[in-house]
């Protein structure tokens, strides 16, 4: 799969659960009515599908290794969260509000 449709999907199904977590009671902070919060939780989920660092942990040495955060890292980042956010919203609208 190549970085677009990648993209695509991952907003998508961003999308999804954050609709998802708009209808649900037991999740009261999300609603139609909380566009700021709305805003934050996309931000988050744009984040989380862009961050491209790892660690890793293990309990028998305890220790924990962080790689991947680099200055070309934290660019390519912040390219991809623009990517990701714009993707969400077009997404958003195209298949949330249409409706």
């Amino acid at each position: 799969m190549d970085i677009l449709s990648t993209q695509v999907v991952v907003s998508y199904v961003a999308v999804l659960v954050q609709q998802g977590l708009k209808k649900a009671s037991w999740f009261p902070w999300l609603a139609a009515r909380t566009t700021g919060m709305n805003r934050f939780v996309a931000a988050v989920f744009a984040a989380l599908s862009t961050v491209g660092i790892q660690i890793q942990f293990d309990a028998g040495a305890g220790t924990m290794i962080i790689s991947g955060l680099t200055i070309a890292s934290v660019l390519t980042f912040v390219v991809d969260f623009a990517r990701s956010w714009i993707a969400q919203k077009l997404l958003y609208r195209l298949t949330v509000t249409v409706r």
